[in-house]
């Protein structure tokens, strides 16, 4: 079996649909995201946000940016958990340590908050309470869903359905032109690297030989395939 390079896929350059706000930023980076005050970290692409293993004595809020959740097996598998973008909650875990690492898909910047101090803040803050039950039931959905993903027959359904439902999210996000490793893909989806750039490359072949544009949340016509 022939090992494929691992590239960095250009979903959305030309699919985002770019929604004016107040300040051309995303909600997060407005007045609402700065006014709490906590600490934010700016976290480079490939940057750990946290390890697994590490005291979860902090967690996070996604300013801007993209960061993937995952676990790494006894035999070396990697399993993505989830994908994490701007106003999601991160990193508060039941027990106390983190059970999962979280590392950066692009440059990121996240705004921390102690654990200890979640009672009293989300009683002083009311806003910020209501985005953390928020984060926490949209999560929980979406980890209905990856559950759903996974059932699905086919590798071409798996991704077309990943590849949809990650460019809505990252045009709510406002983040018009994302990568996403074809690693990245089959770790989520329990797919071979291969079985991916297989599919990927028949996708895109077929939406050649259509001879029309593709439904915007497939955006084939935007899959240049780039070395990582």
């Amino acid at each position: 079996m022939s090992i494929v390079k691992d590239k960095p896929i250009n979903l959305f350059e030309a699919c985002i649909s770019k929604r004016p706000t107040s300040h051309g930023a995303p909600p997060s980076q407005q007045a609402g995201g700065s006014r709490l005050g906590r600490p934010r970290r700016a976290v480079p692409k490939g940057e750990n946000v946290f390890k697994e293993g590490d005291n979860a004595d902090v967690y996070y809020k996604v300013a801007s940016g993209v960061v993937r959740t995952y676990t790494v097996l006894n035999d070396g598998r990697r399993i993505i958990d989830a994908f994490h973008f701007a106003d999601d909650i991160l990193g508060l875990d039941p027990g106390t340590q983190h059970r999962f690492s979280a590392t950066s898909v692009c440059d990121v910047v996240v705004t921390s908050f102690v654990r200890s101090d979640l009672d009293r803040i989300l009683d002083s803050d009311k806003e910020l309470s209501r985005q953390v039950q928020s984060s926490l039931v949209v999560s929980l959905g979406r980890a209905q869903d990856h559950l759903v993903l996974l059932g699905l027959r086919t590798p071409r359904e798996k991704i077309q359905a990943f590849m949809g439902s990650i460019a809505q999210r990252a045009s709510r996000s406002r983040i018009p032109k994302l990568q996403i490793q074809q690693s990245d893909i089959a770790d989520y989806l329990g797919l071979s690297r291969e079985t991916v750039s297989r599919t990927l490359a028949q996708l895109k072949c077929d939406r050649n030989n259509a001879g029309h544009a593709s439904p915007p949340i497939v955006c084939m016509g935007k899959l240049p395939v780039t070395a990582g």
